[in-house]
């Protein structure tokens, strides 16, 4: 949404709200384009262990630093890569979003993830933390989100987006 289409009145946590129930229903409908068309050209996705990202370490669960990279992955889970059939569930609670000076919205919201498989098991698959940064302008929200995992290793692979 660009600036001169955001409501004035809106506050930053009206549009990570939406931009966060946008997300997890692109992603729970496997809509994998539309989940990297949620990303700006030179936007931002990567997850992190918990342990790494208290110590400071770098390394990436999973990092991808365009929507090129995105769309790349798409492409590889739809043609290439073999995993888990699931279906997933997404939920998130304890939004906080605020303003920044350059227009962009930071926020945070705590996030788990169920998987259910083609038997009807559901389980838990992960618990984290969302920390976003949605853009100022532009059609696409996001610049830079952040999926830190409490979960120490998640039980399978980790191929669709949390």
């Amino acid at each position: 949404m660009s600036k001169e289409e955001r409501n004035p009145s809106r506050r930053p946590r009206d549009d990570a709200e939406d931009l966060l129930a946008r997300y997890c229903a692109v992603l729970d409908g496997d809509r994998l384009d539309d989940w990297a068309a949620l990303f700006g050209d030179g936007a931002s996705y990567r997850i992190l262990s918990r342990e790494n990202a208290a110590q400071g370490l770098p390394a990436a669960i999973l990092l991808l630093e365009t929507r090129a990279a995105m769309l790349d992955r798409v492409a590889a889970l739809r043609e290439a890569a073999v995993y888990n059939i699931h279906h997933a569930r997404r939920f998130y609670s304890g939004l906080q979003a605020r303003a920044r000076e350059d227009g962009t919205t930071e926020f945070t919201a705590n996030v788990c993830v169920y998987q259910t498989d083609q038997d009807g098991h559901s389980r838990l698959f992960c618990v984290g933390q969302y920390d976003g940064v949605l853009a100022a302008s532009g059609t696409a929200p996001i610049a830079q989100l952040t999926v830190t995992l409490d979960t120490f290793s998640v039980p399978t692979l980790l191929a669709v987006p949390v």
